[in-house]
């Protein structure tokens, strides 16, 4: 299925594109054109960090797949290379010159055991460690908000998820930055 819409969130940087016309976000002609504008949105905010919530296990490998199908080079490395899938039993997502940190497997591995949720979505952890959750929203309607054009919640949502996601790793860089320093090892790798 096509990848309808990408959000991207700093303090200083909100963004969400998408090929469907909607309240808040840069609307661009077709899938192919928003993943080449993603490209280029990462190029020019230049981060040194990249977060997400479960995005080795599936936000990267999709949107390299999209890619692939689009004929579109994920070019986001600070050497223009794609993502690397790294990793023997589990799936880890290589960025030359950007530290991607998967959040989902560090609170999961690491903080999991003295949290009190037995569910890690994105929306327990949130729950816990911040007191603010998902926005409520019928993600089964995706589909039928999309065909009548009314995405604008959708972008709400999205936008809302990647603060979070930002929030979350405000909260935890500390313990990362103490495990790297304990272990020795760079920030993905640790």
């Amino acid at each position: 299925n096509p990848i309808i819409m990408i959000a991207l969130y700093a303090p200083d940087y909100k963004k969400v594109v998408t090929w469907k016309k909607a309240k808040g976000a840069e609307v661009l002609d077709s899938e192919k054109s928003m993943l080449e504008r993603f490209v280029t949105l990462i190029k020019e905010y230049d981060p040194d960090i990249l977060t997400g919530y479960n995005s080795d296990g599936f936000d990267l490998p999709y949107l390299l797949a999209r890619c692939k199908k689009l004929k579109v080079e994920l070019a986001i490395g600070k050497d223009n290379s794609s993502p690397i899938a790294k990793g023997r039993t589990r799936q880890e997502a290589r960025i030359i010159g950007i530290a991607h940190v998967d959040l989902y497997k560090f609170i999961r591995r690491v903080l999991g055991r003295t949290m009190k949720t037995q569910s890690f979505s994105l929306d327990a952890v949130s729950k816990e460690l911040l007191g603010k959750g998902k926005k409520d929203v019928d993600i089964a309607s995706i589909g039928t908000a999309w065909n009548a054009g009314k995405i604008d919640k959708f972008v709400e949502y999205n936008l809302h998820d990647t603060k979070l996601t930002y929030d979350l790793m405000h909260k935890v860089w500390p313990s990362l930055l103490e495990m790297t320093k304990i272990v020795g090892l760079p920030l993905f790798d640790a």
